[in-house]
């Protein structure tokens, strides 16, 4: 889609070639194309398409020692599809230093619903073993994982890795394209791979034609999810404040707070819905009404000290911050 819609130049780096197995995803092979590297196949496919469209196939994995030549030039853009975890922390960090512009694809496998498709920064994703392991040896380095543009499914995985048979265990370096790659492969339903790219190809023609998106960048709350988060906010009201049963927010309000508001994070700390602390909403000023401008998404402990100390409990910086957060959406009463 990046040469049909005008990209005069394109760099394709892959060192894998076309397969029988890779051809329910690959966007343009066929039986012919089995053997070829993929990247040969695509520029001959991409030459009968858009001829006057530069490719340039390099059929050779990316690795750090190599990321000068394969990065030279300054690409406008970097579209990362690596899918193992050494090669793509060398790729992200390489494109880092050299302040170029990259959005990275977290896995596709194990995945089937496109309504949980998210872009947003690698800190954001949820529910994807890749982006754990990345965020981590990126960390290490020193690199920031909210700069990176990620997209990513918010989806559950429902399989696992597929096991070794009894000869792979017993000879697997015989099994790999490359040493010390996984030889363990996970089910990739066709369709998957095909809408990650399309997304990626969306997201950096608007950015390179001056309209950037604004992606909605946090997984949606489960039905599940917000009536725990409504039951819960619901028995503090009415323990706190003495509330009925009905409180004044709404669930559907409750989804605007968590998504739009507070981007799934917490308000004081920035911790991360589904890490390792759960997350409350629950009412900011004790003066003021119970309405989207006046809530917070906090941790136990950061729940414990607003209950404790009220707002006077947290830095002045802190409380300047929500405040402000908070204002950007308005006042939500109702006018007289």
């Amino acid at each position: 889609m990046l040469a049909r819609s005008g990209v005069g130049k394109l760099r394709l780096v892959d060192f894998d070639n076309v397969t029988l197995s890779s051809l329910n995803r690959h966007a343009v092979a066929t039986r012919a194309d089995v053997g070829l590297s993929k990247v040969a196949a695509m520029r001959r496919h991409l030459h009968e398409i858009v001829p006057d469209c530069e490719v340039e196939d390099v059929a050779v994995m990316f690795e750090a020692d190599s990321a000068d030549e394969l990065l030279e030039g300054n690409p406008t853009y970097v579209l990362d599809c690596i899918d193992d975890v050494k090669t793509k922390c060398a790729l992200l960090e390489a494109v880092t230093h050299k302040g170029l512009k990259v959005i990275t694809a977290t896995g596709a496998g194990a995945k089937a619903d496109p309504t949980r498709l998210q872009i947003g920064s690698l800190k954001d994703v949820v529910r994807d073993p890749l982006a754990t392991k990345i965020r981590y040896f990126l960390k290490k380095k020193d690199i920031s994982s909210s700069e990176i543009t990620t997209i990513f499914s918010s989806e559950k995985s429902v399989c696992k890795l597929l096991p070794l048979d009894a000869e792979q265990v017993q000879n697997p370096e015989e099994f790999g394209n490359v040493e010390n790659f996984r030889i363990r492969v996970i089910p990739v339903l066709g369709t998957m791979p095909a809408l990650f790219g399309q997304s990626m190809a969306a997201y950096v023609l608007c950015d390179l034609a001056g309209k950037k998106i604004n992606p909605e960048a946090v997984a949606r709350l489960s039905r599940d999810q917000r009536n725990k988060l409504y039951q819960k906010l619901q028995q503090r009201e009415h323990v706190l404040f003495h509330e009925g049963h009905k409180i004044e927010l709404e669930k559907d309000e409750i989804e605007f707070v968590y998504q739009e508001i507070w981007r799934g994070r917490s308000s004081v700390s920035g911790a991360r819905n589904g890490g390792h602390d759960r997350l409350y909403l629950a009412r900011w000023r004790t003066d003021r009404p119970l309405h989207p401008d006046n809530v917070v998404y906090l941790t136990t402990k950061e729940l414990a000290k607003l209950d404790k100390d009220g707002i006077e409990g947290f830095e002045p910086e802190i409380v300047a911050r929500i405040d402000a957060r908070l204002s950007q959406f308005g006042s939500w009463a109702v006018p007289e």
